[in-house]
């Protein structure tokens, strides 16, 4: 079974928003949806393989915590 490296999960220590962007895992396109609450509490990560799916769950994320929403995902495309 061959090894799949993760890219790194970034810690915005200051950031309360919800990142979506997108990566290369084992020779798929998938995207990301991070959630960052802030100093103090770990990112949490959700892949998905449609942008537009991982958007609306991103845009739900950002209006449930009323967090801004960054898309880095429109910039790989």
């Amino acid at each position: 079974m061959a090894e799949v490296p993760l890219p790194e999960l970034q810690r915005h220590r200051a950031l309360r928003a919800i990142v979506v962007d997108k990566a290369d895992v084992a020779d798929a396109a998938l995207y990301s949806v991070t959630s960052c609450a802030g100093a103090g509490r770990p990112p949490r990560r959700r892949w998905f393989t449609d942008r537009a799916i991982a958007l609306a769950h991103a845009a739900e994320r950002a209006d449930e915590h009323g967090f801004a929403l960054i898309d880095l995902s429109s910039e790989a495309e």
